[in-house]
């Protein structure tokens, strides 16, 4: 389903667009969303840009790295999202699948949420 444009979302067209770009003409729903409220659209992006494509890590490291971290979180949404990134990254799905085999291996120490 289209992302109905309203007034708001037509403010936040240049940087949807841009979205659009990196992820190879899909816009994640996560930015959609916050296209209704253009200026923090405009400061997700700007984080999104300063962490995942600047740096001395490649992007798919980092997706990699978010994509076990939203795992160890049960962030079903975040799996999802940096997942479909590492495929569109060209990483197999039996890549995927032995990246959260073998941290499903590492044992963590328990922790309590921080809020």
């Amino acid at each position: 389903m289209l992302h109905a444009v309203t007034e708001k979302t037509s403010d936040s067209s240049a940087i949807l667009i841009e979205i659009g770009k990196i992820f190879g003409g899909h816009v994640p729903n996560v930015f959609k969303a916050y296209a209704e409220h253009p200026s923090l659209l405009a400061a997700n992006w700007e984080k999104f840009k300063a962490i995942m494509l600047q740096g001395k890590l490649r992007r798919k490291v980092k997706e990699a790295i978010a994509s076990v971290i939203s795992y160890d979180n049960k962030c079903n949404y975040c799996v999802a999202a940096h997942s479909a990134a590492l495929r569109s990254m060209k990483t197999s799905e039996p890549e995927i699948t032995a990246m959260f085999q073998v941290h499903s291996l590492v044992i963590l120490p328990t922790r309590k949420p921080h809020w």
